[in-house]
């Protein structure tokens, strides 16, 4: 089991951080590009629907992406590994210090982006299995 606590610490690690490095871009881009520098419009422009729905596809592509780099090269328990990252990450935008930068909650490509990713990396891991099999049967 010791083996899935790296993989799980770094897919925690780079799906929060991928996310906080999102959400920054967005509001320095308000800033610095649009000019906008009154704290209750920029408020209302993050927590708004119009950024809820930009903010669903990154979030999916930031689970996906994470969640594939961490257990591709992960043995066993993909799917455990998925779902940990995937309550960890929507713990912390509840709970924790993110709930601030957050936008609406997106819980659904947060748990999307982590079955299909575990699924993919579950693909993968086999995929690089059947090849080194086949490789060491034809020796």
């Amino acid at each position: 089991m010791h083996i899935t606590i790296k993989p799980l610490i770094y897919g925690c690690l780079l799906t929060i951080g991928l996310g906080i490095i999102g959400y920054l871009v967005v509001l320095f881009y308000h800033i610095l590009v649009l000019g906008l520098d009154d704290p209750k419009i920029l408020v209302d422009i993050m927590r708004s629907n119009r950024m809820m729905w930009m903010s669903i596809p990154y979030t999916f592509i930031v689970v996906l992406a994470s969640v594939v780099l961490v257990i591709k090269r992960l043995p066993k328990y993909h799917i455990l590994v998925a779902s940990i990252i995937v309550i960890i990450t929507a713990a912390s935008i509840t709970f924790g210090p993110l709930k601030i930068a957050s936008i609406h909650m997106n819980y659904l490509p947060i748990v999307l982006g982590g079955l299909i990713a575990a699924l993919v990396g579950t693909k993968l891991n086999r995929s690089r299995r059947d090849i080194t099999s086949e490789a060491d049967t034809a020796n």
